[in-house]
């Protein structure tokens, strides 16, 4: 292709756009242009008529506006009346699309066709129907409190009070705008995944904490549309308002800005005043909405901005923001759930490595002196993060703080540290992290990172609290009290168990669960070595180098799960069982030799297993390959070729 051709093509979206553009410009940007440049003359019945010559007044207009105190009464009522409807609308919207959700067929369609049907009313119709029902003399709603007993209402004319009056609008308004915000939240919810509300409902959440903690969170960018147009509707209502209150109420008590602007441009011909009215409530809804989306964006920055469909090596990205986090009370609520089934919860909180997130949010305990921490966002890809905490003063506090409120949250007497994946460049870079190395004595970085653990080891300890780290903690001297999580292969575990450390044997060559369970296309977003459910029951945690006394140190073992390219319960679900049935065998049962365990026989009792998590509703891998549900045709992974290696 041509340069020439090239340019002409970049050309060719916006001739596309051409017919469009123009409509748009003569039907909004001319009304707008005209609005303004008659806020700034003077522009009256005299000038309209040609008596008198139109003059340029600048800002007098403006300042004129501002020094009337009607005209800041009206402006205080409108907002305070607008907020007010906004949040009536959102609430009863948004409330009956999780009741369509709940109820069946036929009152769903009796209540969506009750709600489109106030929608489609105009509202010079609305307005006077609910004028009608509040009628003074013939309204059902005053004779009906009557006949209910309370004093008051017989003959009561609700337009007369300033906030009665308003109250009725209110409702008026709420009545056909809510439509809107019901029909496009019911479609959101709809499009939540199942597996989510199904999770949320075992866990016992209300129907209030759903909303708040699972559906509003996913729903933001649909939230975020309704609340924008719900404020633009009524800031600038008019219609209900004028039939309402007979054009504003007595004395102009329930006047809104587009009333006020009515009167002024039309009831006493002062245009010019009435366009300069148009163009405020133009700037305030323009800054509110703006506002609103930047608000918006900077919480949704919070969120990670994409999660990988694939692995490291895979160009695909789901495009969905994803985050969320848990209070401290979800915390406590998850412990005791554990603690009712007998299950110990062990927190981690890694450092110094894999903390990022931290640093973006407080960039003093980053590496200050190096890089710039405070440009730094939460890290969204693979691979080994460069950032890591500094080794200062500040930064022990702040993770003391944290582990403070961990310890009381968590009664495990374990508490992971992990200490995983910690790249010293910074540390070699950094003349404070040199200088804590020459104040400590240390010989290098990796023995500053040896400080670091040691430091929080001695401070677990103190609160009774026995401290646990990846195997990477090895590394320039292990603390006196710390126990070894071995993930990558047997070899920290076997150094750490002779040298007298208890061990967690969680190699990822043999028991990382997140690796795929058979070669082949099938197998959904397929990562890492193949670990079948019978490579699994024939792993052993306790390495035959070891001798009596040493391999008494391994006190457990542990299959992990990383979900990041697991995008439901379900896939979760299909990544764990059965190996993990596999797996509970191999680590709560005397068994022979891996060789010469008896598979055929655990897969007979298989056969009934698999009916129970059937009954549990656990989406496992069927013993014949994954259903065609469960397959992610076309989705790429890093699968690794080969038998793992035992290291």
């Amino acid at each position: 292709m041509s340069a020439r051709q090239h340019g002409a093509g970049r050309w060719t979206p916006w001739l596309y756009l051409a017919p469009a553009l123009l409509v748009v410009g003569g039907l909004l940007l001319y009304p707008l242009y005209q609005l303004g440049l008659i806020s700034f003359l003077e522009y009256t019945q005299a000038q309209v008529s040609g008596g008198e010559p139109t003059a340029f007044r600048g800002l007098a207009n403006y300042r004129e506006l501002f020094a009337d105190g009607q005209f800041r009464q009206v402006l205080a009522a409108t907002v305070v009346f607008a907020a007010a409807c906004v949040a009536a609308t959102l609430a009863v919207g948004c409330a009956l699309a999780v009741l369509l959700t709940k109820v069946r067929a036929l009152p769903r369609l009796a209540l969506m066709l009750a709600a489109l049907g106030a929608w489609a009313t105009p509202a010079v119709t609305g307005s006077t129907v609910w004028l009608f029902l509040f009628d003074p003399d013939l309204g059902p709603v005053d004779k009906a409190l009557t006949w209910a007993g309370l004093t008051g209402f017989d003959g009561y004319a609700w337009t007369y009070d300033r906030y009665s009056a308003f109250a009725l609008v209110l409702l008026e308004i709420v009545w056909c705008s809510f439509p809107f915000v019901m029909v496009t939240v019911y479609a959101g919810i709809r499009a939540i995944p199942g597996e989510v509300l199904e999770a949320a409902a075992l866990d016992g959440a209300s129907q209030w904490r759903t909303w708040r903690d699972v559906m509003a969170p996913m729903l933001r960018p649909i939230l975020v549309v309704v609340t924008i147009q719900s404020v633009i509707w009524d800031f600038k209502v008019f219609t209900q308002i004028y039939v309402m209150t007979n054009g504003g109420g007595i004395a102009g008590q329930n006047m809104t800005l587009n009333v006020y602007a009515y009167q002024k441009a039309f009831a006493s011909s002062q245009y010019s005043l009435g366009s300069a009215i148009g163009v405020v409530m133009l700037l305030i809804l323009l800054t509110v909405t703006v506002g609103y989306l930047r608000l918006m964006r900077r919480q949704g920055e919070e969120m990670r901005a994409r999660t990988k469909v694939g692995h490291r090596a895979s160009p695909l990205w789901d495009e969905r923001p994803h985050g969320g986090y848990y209070t401290q009370d979800d915390m406590r609520e998850i412990v005791a759930y554990a603690a009712g089934r007998h299950i110990t919860v062990v927190p981690e909180i890694d450092m110094p490595g894999h903390s990022q997130a931290a640093i973006a949010a407080y960039p003093e305990l980053g590496n200050t002196d190096v890089i710039d921490t405070a440009a730094l966002s939460v890290w969204d890809t693979w691979g080994v993060n460069p950032n890591v905490l500094a080794p200062t003063d500040t930064t022990l506090a702040f993770y003391e703080d944290v582990l403070t409120e961990v310890l009381e949250i968590f009664p495990s007497p374990f508490v992971h540290i992990g200490g995983d994946e910690c790249p010293k460049d910074q540390w070699r870079a950094s003349p404070t992290a040199q200088a804590r190395i020459a104040e400590q004595g240390l010989a290098d970085e990796d023995e500053l990172q040896s400080w670091f653990v040691r430091h929080f080891d001695r401070w677990l300890t103190e609160r009774g609290r026995r401290l646990v780290g990846w195997d990477e903690i090895l590394e320039g001297g292990l603390a006196a009290g710390a126990t070894v999580s071995s993930w990558r292969g047997y070899a920290g575990g076997i150094a750490a168990a002779r040298a007298g450390h208890d061990v967690v044997m969680c190699p990822e060559q043999q028991v990382y669960l997140d690796h795929r369970q058979a070669a082949g296309d099938d197998e959904p977003v397929p990562i890492g070595f193949v670990r079948t459910l019978e490579d699994v029951y024939r792993f052993e945690p306790v390495p035959p180098e070891l001798d009596a006394a040493q391999a008494g140190r391994v006190i457990g073992t542990q299959a992990n799960i990383w979900t990041e390219v697991m995008e439901s319960r379900q896939r979760v679900d299909y990544q764990t069982f059965p190996r993990l049935a596999a797996f509970a065998e191999v680590a709560w049962s005397r068994l022979p030799a891996p060789e010469a365990r008896d598979f055929t026989a655990f897969e007979r009792r298989m056969t009934g297993h698999y009916a129970r998590l059937d009954a549990l509703g656990v989406g496992y891998r069927p013993p014949g390959g994954p259903l065609p549900w469960q397959r992610r045709p076309g989705v790429l992974g890093r699968p690794i070729e080969g038998a793992p290696p035992i290291v």
